[in-house]
């Protein structure tokens, strides 16, 4: 007498080898969609600052977070250059004290007056900065070469003289403070994307003023929701900031002779 074949047995040899293919699918599309949505924090380390400062007082602020697309084309050289500044390493920002002159409160430097600290002490300290680093940090975030070298502002009272292949920043002679409510901006960070040789950095927006919402920097358009559930609130948290923020990408490219990511552009996405 014949024994049946063991249908269960051989079910379970076929369907098995299928089942693991199937499961191995599964991980890699988990795997893919997980990496499309995950935060990089190396990459927003080395180059979420390229964007500027939350301290709306450096170099006129957060002007990459525009109503349209903004790119470096856009943005004026002084701010470009002040925003090099700022991405500098403290150790290529060397401090000098310099006593102030007499019966005056500045001090002369290099051929430049600047006011003593806090306008009342009896010194001044000045930044000395070569200007060969301050051309490379510039270039690793713009991937272009600096123009004329001028003078600029890094807020409304520390300015930066050229002189000689350095830059000499201080306290300026003419003291300036505005009675105007200042902003405040909140931003967080939504996800980073790699694609060959562009990453994009999404992020949303929002800047308040006087217990008003705007969703750019540069824009006097209020977005009235915010503002009624802003005043309701009395603050800004993340549920407000995803209900009504910007959600903006920016892209950076590779430059592959340094294998570093420059700036490129920044735009709401819609």
């Amino acid at each position: 007498m014949k024994k049946k074949p063991k249908l269960k047995g051989n079910i379970a040899k076929f369907l098995l080898p299928s089942l693991i293919v199937i499961l191995i699918i599964i991980i890699i599309i988990t795997i893919f969609c997980l990496k499309k949505d995950h935060v990089n924090q190396d990459i927003i380390d080395e180059y979420y600052t390229f964007l500027g400062s939350n301290d709306l007082t450096l170099c006129n602020g957060l002007i990459a977070y525009d109503s349209l697309e903004v790119t470096k084309d856009l943005i004026e050289d002084t701010d470009k250059v002040c925003n090099s500044y700022l991405n500098l390493a403290s150790e290529k920002i060397a401090k000098v004290k310099v006593d102030k002159n007499a019966k005056k409160n500045n001090c002369t430097y290099e051929k430049f007056t600047f006011a003593t600290d806090n306008y009342e002490e009896d010194y001044c300290t000045i930044e000395k900065i070569a200007i060969t680093d301050l051309k490379n940090e510039y270039n690793l975030i713009y991937n272009e070469e600096i123009g004329d070298l001028k003078d600029f502002y890094i807020d409304e009272n520390k300015v930066c003289h050229y002189r000689n292949d350095y830059y000499y920043c201080g306290l300026a002679e003419t003291f300036s403070y505005s009675l105007m409510a200042k902003p405040n901006v909140y931003r967080s960070i939504k996800k980073t994307v790699e694609q060959g040789d562009i990453i994009y950095i999404y992020d949303l927006f929002l800047k308040t003023k006087e217990e008003k919402c705007y969703n750019s920097f540069n824009s006097d358009e209020e977005n009235a929701e915010c503002s009624k559930k802003y005043a309701q609130k009395g603050e800004i948290n993340y549920r407000l900031l995803k209900k009504y923020g910007t959600l903006y990408r920016h892209t950076f490219k590779l430059n592959k002779e340094t294998g570093k990511y420059y700036w490129y552009a920044s735009q709401p996405e819609d």
